[in-house]
């Protein structure tokens, strides 16, 4: 249907690509995380176009994106080794960030209720943060 190259990956070790994209709603969302330049790309479905692209200060991870609706906002949360951070769907601002992730951010970040789980469990551990310091 369309073919959309976003360029080289530059990944930890060389150990390649490993993240699948999220469609929502029209939207094709794409973790790109790597040792330099990392985004999340949010493009038009039915394209390939750019609709977003949020910069993130991050390294190489290998986290899909979680897409769920909070207080009817929709947002896309990635794991990452310096945060955890929650994108708006509609123009990819940060809604919310969490520090204290290690090395190797793999894990997706899921929903259980109103709480975004997110792990990492490489070397070090962080205790957990109290919700209302992770909404503002």
């Amino acid at each position: 249907m369309w073919e959309r190259q976003l360029g080289r990956l530059t990944t930890r070790r060389g150990w390649g690509e490993a993240v699948t994209p999220v469609l929502h709603k029209g939207c094709l969302l794409v973790n790109w995380d790597q040792e330099m330049d990392s985004a999340l790309y949010c493009l038009e479905a039915a394209t390939g176009n750019t609709k977003w692209k949020a910069s993130r200060d991050e390294v190489t991870t290998w986290t899909t994106p979680l897409v769920t609706e909070y207080q009817g906002t929709t947002q896309v949360i990635l794991n990452g080794t310096k945060a955890v951070r929650s994108h708006d769907l509609a123009d990819g601002h940060v809604i919310w960030s969490w520090s204290g992730m290690t090395v190797n951010a793999i894990p997706s970040v899921f929903r259980y209720g109103d709480a975004a789980i997110a792990m990492s469990g490489y070397q070090g551990t962080q205790a957990g943060v109290d919700p209302a310091v992770v909404e503002g």
